[in-house]
């Protein structure tokens, strides 16, 4: 069960980016939304969950960002 909702995750984050190709966004809000992205391959969730909603704060279109918040809200129960 929990590889068909991590699977559902990803396939709605690719929707969204895909929906969302050709958007221009806040650069600060880019900015954050990498380095949450970064800081999950080291494994600061928190850390990312924060700049995640930092940068949605920013950039409320940016659904990325919320989508990668739910993720590193998420990732200690799906990441096991």
């Amino acid at each position: 069960m929990r590889a068909i909702g991590w699977l559902a995750l990803v396939c709605a984050a690719l929707g969204v980016l895909a929906n969302g190709a050709g958007v221009r966004y806040n650069a600060d809000a880019v900015r954050l939304n990498n380095r949450g992205v970064a800081q999950m391959g080291q494994q600061f969730t928190d850390k990312a969950a924060d700049s995640f909603a930092e940068a949605f704060k920013k950039e409320p279109k940016m659904e990325q960002a919320a989508i990668n918040e739910g993720i590193a809200q998420n990732c200690p129960q799906l990441c096991r």
